[in-house]
């Protein structure tokens, strides 16, 4: 049996959540998760609801930060 110190949980955001934490409108979110493309974090369905795990939508932001200064770099 797996002892509660060995779990790893991360916060589940629903989408008016994340928008506010990221600062964008809630349409957005949507709008990416309904995309053919992957666009966005990931989102989580359960049953009728939507959900973002916050330890992957900061993965997420942090994959962009490394796009950002790697197109930056190639640049200069």
């Amino acid at each position: 049996m797996v002892g509660m110190d060995e779990i790893t949980v991360s916060r589940l955001m629903p989408t008016k959540e994340l928008a506010a934490y990221l600062q964008i409108p809630e349409r957005t979110l949507e709008d990416w998760r309904t995309s053919r493309v992957q666009r966005g974090p990931r989102p989580i369905h359960l049953g009728k609801r939507v959900r973002y795990r916050l330890a992957t939508v900061d993965a997420w932001l942090e994959s962009l930060e490394a796009e950002s200064f790697d197109t930056a770099q190639g640049a200069a």
